[in-house]
């Protein structure tokens, strides 16, 4: 020690094994070489070592010595049978503390810090608050204490606080696990009753939605049916319509044979009429010449005209308005007509016009909503195709909106559609219901300044419309199909009406002038010859008129096959529209190929009976349905998987109480009988320690003891001196029990007498042949029995000591 206390000077005291007292006068300073010892092993509070802090323990200074600047102590401690691993045979464990409090450790001079000392130490058994260090006050406080804090002695000693500290985090978790377990109950409980109700709402959404799959699987197969059907008739007409143009083709190589013949007739009367005119009537013959020449160019030109009118008409039918046609054909009162056909627009809006009526170009305007009803059952039945319908006095016509009203007169702004449009006044409902507010400027910049006030469209087409939406691009422009037809056919007809009067005008003149000049006609033989040219020529024309009459009818028989097809088109193309809806089906070739078409049709009613009684149901609630359920079992396994860890909380629990139990009742047993044994050597007699609940391991500890000649009491119920004999004989058998390499007893026999006294000094001199004893004391029986007496003086405020080596006896 140096600076340590009152040990001013650096001063050595060799313990050797064995009995080992130091004494000396009250105030020497004696006991503060326990604390010393106490304090290089670690210790934190300095008031266990009797100071108020770490700086106090520096000494102050006397009256003729200063303070010093630090106090250090260090212990050697002998380790030649390796008791502590690693470490030499010698161990120098030293700890200094400054003026300012501030401790630093070594060992064997290496600096380490507090928790590497501990350690080390602990290998041997040596700890700054072990049992095997008994300080002033400390039988005192024993004799003090209530059974559960002597109790607690025991659970110290065998250390099940370590159980202690895993028997409270099983309770906390068992605690937090219930926790989790009530919330996820009733989480679960809640989950279950939302997952019965989503069930039920589950099972309906699942049938209905296996009746709509296989009300869909009917009109696919349906629709697939009707494709197979039209295909095969379009097939079938593509066929015939063959085999007719291969007539026509026979026919008119027919024609081309009579042509032929014809030419060369013409050459031979060209030959006979020259021939006649020089012998004959020269003028009538010219004139009989010019009218047939007259005659068959005319001719021809009919066969032309007619032929282009039916070429038309083929061309006709499969315009974009077919479907129009067909119903506008009906001539069924109250049709008015197409959209279309019923306005006309300057050229120069024309384009603006179409882009802002779009489909509805085509829409069929009608009187009344019966007559839409039954044009659309015609269709139906004809199977021809789909067509809208607007009738006058049902259509819905909104008023403009003021910001489009406020558009007109902005520059660029045109004027509002419909203003651009000629119709008869009994169709401005349908009118208005087409182009609504739509109004026509000039160019897409224009429209652009304005978005959101209207729907606009530009001189170009481009269309832009409330909601900012645009749409444009290269135009393909297109002509009235229609109407290019019927005037090309309207001039046609007129051209064959104007020819067909011509033919007969000179059909009417030739014979005039052949009654008139028959005499002159027949007079020589060359006349006669031109006659049966010209005879024969009429035959021949006779028999090609009936050979294009012949093609003529086989092209009619064409073109009402060419409506038939183009009827065929339009149902198959309807058909393939309708097949887009049921692309999976197709694409899978999944259809009902069993029964009719009217086994289809009675299939498809009686389910959209049931979806009808079934109603309306939440088809979400599949979805719901699935992951209430998935949540729902997840929340099980979470359940479960609680339990499971609560189950093995209690079981290590359990373990671990039975564990401690164990622990402290061998822990109590050992010390136990050394207390009996300790006893008896100190006083006779008899004495026990017992749980107050013999069961109970968390119950007070009660100390018993009869002394020789005298009846059993307690504790508390003994005498002074028993006390501390019995607290004395309690605090060895805890050290027996977990012997220590070295004891350090601070004044245990102040309070006893000499017989006393003389007892605990024979037992600790009994006990030093297996441990070190350091025994600070004033009593001279005790001192007389130790091995070596270290006396302790103080001189000016500075301990001294002096080493006595006593003889053995």
């Amino acid at each position: 020690m140096q600076g340590f206390k009152s040990f001013a000077n650096r001063t050595v005291l060799p313990f050797p094994s064995g009995f080992n007292a130091i004494c000396g006068p009250n105030g020497s300073g004696k006991s503060n070489v326990l604390d010393a010892v106490v304090f290089v092993l670690g210790i934190r509070s300095a008031k266990t070592i009797r100071a108020g802090k770490l700086e106090d323990l520096v000494f102050k200074g006397g009256r003729k010595r200063e303070g010093s600047k630090y106090a250090a102590v260090s212990l050697y401690v002998d380790n030649t049978d390796g008791t502590i691993p690693g470490e030499p045979p010698e161990i120098k464990v030293t700890r200094k503390v400054n003026a300012s409090g501030v401790s630093v450790y070594r060992i064997n001079d290496e600096t380490v810090n507090r928790r590497r000392v501990v350690d080390v130490l602990a290998n041997a058994g040596i700890y700054a608050d072990g049992h095997n260090i008994i300080l002033q006050g400390d039988i005192t406080n024993l004799i003090e204490m209530n059974p559960l804090e002597r109790r607690q002695i025991i659970d110290e000693i065998s250390g099940i606080a370590e159980f202690d500290d895993k028997k409270l985090k099983a309770e906390q978790e068992i605690a937090k696990v219930d926790g989790k377990l009530k919330e996820a109950h009733i989480i679960l409980n809640e989950k279950r009753k939302i997952l019965e109700n989503l069930k039920k709402e589950d099972e309906l959404a699942r049938e209905y939605r296996t009746l709509e799959n296989d009300l869909r699987k009917i009109r696919a197969s349906m629709t697939k049916r009707r494709l197979d059907f039209f295909s095969e008739r379009l097939t079938n007409v593509n066929e015939r319509i063959g085999n007719e143009k291969e007539k026509v083709d026979t026919v008119q190589a027919e024609i081309g044979v009579i042509d032929k013949e014809v030419g060369e007739l013409q050459k031979e009367e060209r030959t006979a009429t020259a021939l006649a005119m020089r012998a004959g009537n020269r003028e009538a013959i010219e004139k009989l010449a010019s009218l047939r020449g007259e005659m068959e160019r005319k001719l021809d030109r009919i066969e032309y005209a007619k032929r282009e009118i039916a070429r038309l008409d083929e061309l006709a039918v499969v315009s974009d308005n077919f479907v129009a046609k067909a119903v506008l054909a009906l001539g069924k009162k109250g049709v008015h007509g197409t959209v279309s056909g019923l306005m006309k627009t300057d050229q120069q809006y024309r384009t603006a016009v179409e882009i802002a009526a779009g489909n509805a170009l085509h829409d069929v305007i009608v009187d009344t909503d019966a007559t839409a009803q039954e044009c659309i059952e015609h269709l139906k039945g004809a199977r021809v195709g789909r067509a809208t319908f607007l009738p006058l006095n049902k259509l819905d016509v909104r008023e403009r909106g003021k910001d489009a009203k406020a558009l007109i007169g902005n520059e660029g702004v045109i004027d509002f559609a419909l203003n651009l449009v000629e119709y008869d006044s009994k169709y401005e409902t349908a009118f208005r219901h087409v182009f609504g507010e739509t109004v026509v400027v000039d160019t897409l910049q224009t429209a652009r300044r304005h978005i959101g006030a209207a729907r606009m469209v530009t001189l170009e087409g481009e269309l832009v419309q409330k909601s900012g939406a645009m749409t444009g691009g290269f135009l393909r422009k297109r002509d009235d199909e229609s109407n290019r037809y019927a005037k090309q056919k309207q001039e046609l007809a007129a051209q064959v009406e104007t020819l067909e009067a011509d033919v007969a005008r000179l059909q009417k003149q030739l014979k005039e002038l052949a009654e008139r000049e028959r005499t002159t006609l027949t007079q020589n033989e060359f006349e006669k010859k031109l006659k049966e040219t010209l005879d024969g020529i009429d035959a021949l024309r006779a028999k090609r008129d009936e050979a294009f009459n012949r093609m003529l009818a086989v092209q009619n028989e064409m073109g009402r096959m060419s409506v038939e097809r183009a009827k065929y088109e339009v149902e198959i193309g309807n058909l393939n529209v309708e097949k887009e809806a049921f692309v999976e089906f197709f694409e899978k070739n999944d259809f009902y190929t069993e029964g009719t078409i009217e086994v289809l049709e009675n299939n498809k009613k009686r389910v959209l009976e049931r979806l009808n009684r079934i109603g309306a149901v939440n088809l979400k609630a599949i979805e719901d349905y699935e992951l209430h359920k998935q949540v729902y079992e997840d929340l099980s396994k979470k359940v479960g998987i609680i339990e499971n860890e609560k189950a093995a909380v209690l079981e290590m629990a359990a373990s671990v109480e039975a564990k401690r139990v164990q622990a402290f009742m061998e822990t109590f047993g050992a010390i136990a009988t050394h207390f009996s044994q300790i006893f008896a050597d100190l006083n006779g007699g008899e004495a026990a320690i017992e749980l107050e609940a013999a069961t109970d391991i968390r119950s007070g500890l009660l100390i018993k003891a009869r002394p020789e000649g005298k009846r059993e009491l307690h504790l508390d119920a003994m005498s002074g001196g028993e006390k501390t004999m019995t607290a004395l004989a309690f605090l060895f058998a805890v050290q027996m029990y977990k012997p220590a390499p070295f004891y350090v007893l601070d004044e245990i026999d102040a309070a006893l007498d000499k017989r006393n006294s003389k007892k605990v000094a024979e037992l600790i001199k009994k006990y030093s042949n297996a441990a070190q004893f350091i025994l600070i004391t004033h009593n001279d029986l005790t001192i007389r029995l130790a091995d070596r007496v270290y006396g302790i003086s103080m001189e000016d405020g500075v301990s001294k000591a002096v080493a006595i080596e006593l003889p053995t006896n």
